[in-house]
């Protein structure tokens, strides 16, 4: 390295630092969104969801919601979802998507798919081509790509 640029980052070294430390955190954000988001669609699983309760935000820029929950192999997973429609109550049940590697990861198909009482829960959730119940596979994978922010929690 010339000593005049080694001097320079010497003098600013803080400052290269932090500038650092933005492009990487933004590359970052960017890649790992990706990441969800092909994790998602690569590794699908479905299950039940049930809404658990209304989630409302502590500052007015973030929409309402609805928190909702669902078991797999004992274990439970909590999410919220926002949710514009006061339709849905405590207990209405949803087809619920998740990474089948990293089940945490996942998104209600609220707006598409309401699950009848009579379909009980599975142990270790569905392919999709054993849901109990007609499903587009291309419309949700649609709405992962287009509506990705809304549904992944």
């Amino acid at each position: 390295m010339s000593t005049g640029i080694k001097n320079l980052f010497i003098r600013y070294w803080k400052e290269t630092i932090f500038v650092l430390g933005i492009i990487a955190v933004i590359i970052y954000s960017i890649f790992s969104q990706d990441y969800k988001t092909y994790n998602l669609k690569n590794n699908p699983k479905f299950t039940i969801g049930i809404i658990s309760s209304d989630w409302h935000s502590k500052t007015t820029s973030k929409p309402p919601g609805k928190d909702y929950s669902f078991i797999l192999k004992g274990r439970k997973f909590e999410h919220t979802t926002p949710v514009s429609k006061s339709v849905y109550q405590l207990g209405d049940r949803f087809l619920v998507m998740y990474d089948s590697l990293k089940p945490e990861k996942a998104a209600i198909l609220i707006d598409y798919y309401e699950i009848p009482a009579n379909i009980s829960v599975p142990k270790n959730g569905w392919r999709l081509d054993e849901i109990p119940l007609k499903v587009d596979s291309q419309k949700i994978m649609n709405s992962l790509s287009v509506n990705f922010e809304k549904l992944w929690n």
